[in-house]
């Protein structure tokens, strides 16, 4: 019987019905990690206190997805809220995570309340304002038209002339962001501004 030899030979044979079992155990895709999928996307998890809405706002600082100006209305776009956490729970808790966290960024403000420049000098790194004080030096010379110096000045100093410095969160400030120094800064320094170089 020509069929015969197969018949014989059972370990080549696979019953039909056990056909989509041997496709799924041989060909299947990669099983999915639905625990790994979930810590991806942790903004997907309700906040239900003001003590985790304080808690995320400070990974997400630290991750560089939240910044100096973002407001309520960010923060409600960003997070999935309980409806028991109000604006002002919000607005307090941005205040309090911008104002505990690093600030590496000093910026200099004109007597005016107008920003002048800003650098980047990490609290805890190998540089130090004055190291990096011909940055604004530059920019204080744009302003004025003519070469600029800065020296450091006592905390006492106020009037035309003096900058003052404050070390504030990450991100970017503009001409017009005093608010913002005024809320989060903590004031670093003095200095005063010289169209003639002071001797060391």
């Amino acid at each position: 019987m020509g069929g015969a030899p197969f018949l014989q030979d059972r370990s080549r044979f696979v019953h039909p019905l056990a056909l989509p079992i041997f496709c799924h155990q041989h060909f299947s895709a990669v099983p999915i990690d639905r625990r790994k999928r979930t810590e991806e996307r942790p903004m997907a998890d309700k906040i239900e206190t003001i003590d985790e809405l304080r808690d995320a706002l400070a990974a997400a600082l630290k991750a560089g997805n939240f910044n100096v100006h973002y407001e309520v209305r960010h923060v409600h776009k960003k997070f999935d809220l309980a409806a028991s956490i109000s604006n002002l729970d919000i607005h307090n808790a941005i205040g309090a995570v911008l104002r505990s966290g690093d600030k590496p960024e000093v910026v200099f403000i004109l007597g005016g309340g107008q920003v002048l420049g800003q650098i980047h000098v990490p609290a805890d790194g190998d540089l130090a304002i004055e190291d990096e004080l011909w940055k604004v030096a530059g920019d204080a010379s744009v302003l004025h038209g003519g070469k600029v110096w800065l020296t450091p000045a006592p905390s006492s100093a106020y009037g035309f002339g003096i900058l003052e410095a404050f070390r504030m969160p990450p991100g970017y400030y503009g001409p017009n962001d005093w608010p913002l120094i005024e809320r989060f800064g903590v004031e670093c320094g003095k200095f005063q501004q010289s169209r003639e170089r002071v001797a060391a």
